[in-house]
């Protein structure tokens, strides 16, 4: 990458300094925090500036080199300017125009895979048989298995998926490479599936239809589902969890296996107390969830809670 200054930073988009954070690992978040109460708001950027962006510019470009490698054989015929943008690119960002130009290519690479299996054949001509005579039909959208890096909060906005969007109820997107995902456009939503990914945030603070989460195998500290009142089951194995967040009015499965939970949220009384087991122990004995019984004495409620 060529050393000198990138421009400034202070003028980024909220969405691209959020974009930004997000792919920063815990140690340079910390890092990062620990650099804002030290100093004033340019003194921030611009160290943040020169330390971290030159990193985060090589994980772009990695993700580039991913796409360059996939093929993209879903949206060539469609998008040739999109594959001719990124088939151009031969090395990191070196400057802040770089850097803005290629978010924008990633986002509209991974918006163009997944509008491929939204347009489907048929699909136009149902939607606009049913907008005049019926509601919408509810919808399942699967993008699992695409080589997904994202899934652009911007999508949610376009105008011609509007009814769409507010008429999913599945979201499969499981087996991608996708970092952070936020579904608080899917008011609908009943059963969202997101294992094998890379997910160190998962944002589903406007999901209230909530009944199955299915998110093994990514990279979570945290898991907050305590907005969903009607979840019924949980699968976060093998994440990095260290608190987690839920309602359990109507819980019928809970699985953590794997983790390194250490605080457990449980909203409604209907678990009222939690007792971890190190993963080092998890053969000798399995973690505990207490409730109240009809006496209000606590009672175990279940060693494991599975499916």
């Amino acid at each position: 990458m060529k050393e000198g200054s990138w421009g400034d930073i202070a003028s980024l988009p909220d969405e691209l300094w959020g974009a930004i954070l997000s792919k920063l690992s815990a140690k340079e978040m910390v890092h990062f925090q620990l650099a804002s109460t030290a100093t004033n708001k340019k003194g921030i950027t611009d160290a943040f500036w020169r330390s971290y962006l030159p990193i985060l510019a090589n994980k772009q470009h990695a993700e580039i080199e991913h796409f360059q490698h996939h093929g993209l054989i879903q949206i060539r015929d469609h998008y040739p300017h999109i594959i001719r943008n990124l088939n151009e690119i031969k090395q990191a960002a070196s400057s802040l125009e770089e850097f803005q130009k290629r978010e924008k290519l990633l986002n509209d690479i991974n918006i163009a895979l997944i509008k491929s299996r939204i347009f489907l054949p048929g699909y136009f001509e149902t939607v606009l048989h049913n907008l005049y005579i019926q509601p919408l039909p509810h919808v399942s959208l699967d993008v699992s298995k695409m080589g997904l890096t994202r899934f652009p909060k911007h999508l949610f906005a376009d105008k011609d998926l509007q009814n769409y969007w507010k008429r999913v109820v599945e979201l499969l997107c499981g087996y991608n490479l996708i970092i952070s995902l936020d579904l608080g456009h899917l008011p609908l939503l009943h059963t969202l599936s997101c294992p094998s990914n890379q997910l160190h945030t998962l944002t589903l603070k406007q999901c209230p239809n909530l009944a199955h989460l299915f998110c093994d195998d990514n990279q979570l500290t945290s898991l907050d589902v305590s907005q969903s009142p009607l979840l019924k089951g949980v699968l976060c194995r093998n994440n990095r969890l260290t608190s987690l967040s839920l309602i359990c009015q109507l819980i019928e499965y809970l699985d953590f296996e794997g983790s390194e939970l250490n605080f457990l949220d449980l909203k409604e009384d209907s678990l009222l107390q939690f007792s971890h087991v190190s993963p080092s122990q998890a053969d000798k004995t399995s973690p505990v969830i207490l409730a109240k019984n009809d006496d209000g004495e606590e009672e175990p409620k279940a060693k494991k809670m599975r499916p």
